[in-house]
C-alpha cells in the first residue's frame, strides 16, 4: 500500500531556476501566500513585491505561505518602467501573465537555452494593468475551456512556473 513521505523523505532534487516574479497590487494575503508557496516549490531567484508587501503581516499570509517567505529572496520595490529595463539589461525575457489580444498560448510558448525570466502578475479583480502590458516582451496566458476567461492569479501562476520550469530542465 502507498504510503505518504514526509519533507525529510523525499528526494527531489534541488535547483534553482532564473525566474523573477513582480506581484503587482494584489489584494489577498490568501494568493500572496499561494504564490510564495508556488515561488518557493519551483525554487525561483526572487520575488518583487509591488504595492502589496503589507499583506505579508496578515495571519492568513502566514498560514498560507507556510513560512516560505524564510526560504526566499523577496524585496518590495516600486514597479515602474525603469525597474523593467534595469532586469531587461541583465539579460531578463519580461512575460506577462495577461490574457490579451496577442497573448501566446502557454502551451505554444517555447523557452530558449539560458533565458532568464520576469513574469508581471496583476492584480487578483482586474489583472495585469495596460501600462504594464506594453513593457512586455510577451504575454503568455493559460487556455480556458469552460466559460470563465482567466483563473485565480495564485493557480496561473503555479501552472505557468510547472510549465516554464519542465521547459528549462528540457533545454
Amino acid at each position: 500500500m502507498p504510503q505518504q513521505l514526509t519533507h525529510e523523505e523525499t528526494s527531489f532534487e534541488t535547483k534553482k531556476f532564473p525566474i523573477v516574479l513582480v506581484a503587482h497590487q494584489l489584494t489577498s494575503p490568501a494568493n500572496l501566500g499561494s504564490i510564495f508557496r508556488a515561488a518557493e516549490a519551483f525554487n525561483i531567484e526572487e520575488i518583487l513585491l509591488s504595492k502589496c508587501d503589507d499583506l505579508m503581516n496578515s495571519n492568513r499570509f502566514k498560514r498560507t505561505a507556510r513560512a516560505t517567505q524564510q526560504h526566499l529572496n523577496y524585496q518590495a520595490v516600486d514597479l515602474n518602467s525603469a525597474l523593467i529595463q534595469k532586469y531587461r539589461d541583465k539579460g531578463f525575457k519580461i512575460i506577462g501573465l495577461e490574457i490579451t489580444k496577442d497573448s501566446q498560448s502557454l502551451q505554444d510558448f517555447k523557452l530558449s537555452k539560458n533565458e532568464k525570466l520576469l513574469i508581471l502578475l496583476g492584480a487578483e479583480r482586474y489583472g495585469l494593468a495596460e501600462e504594464w502590458i506594453r513593457l512586455c516582451d510577451n504575454c503568455v496566458h493559460i487556455p480556458m475551456f469552460g466559460l470563465n476567461s482567466s483563473m485565480n492569479v495564485s493557480q496561473a501562476l503555479s501552472i505557468t512556473l510547472y510549465e516554464f520550469t519542465k521547459q528549462m530542465n528540457q533545454l
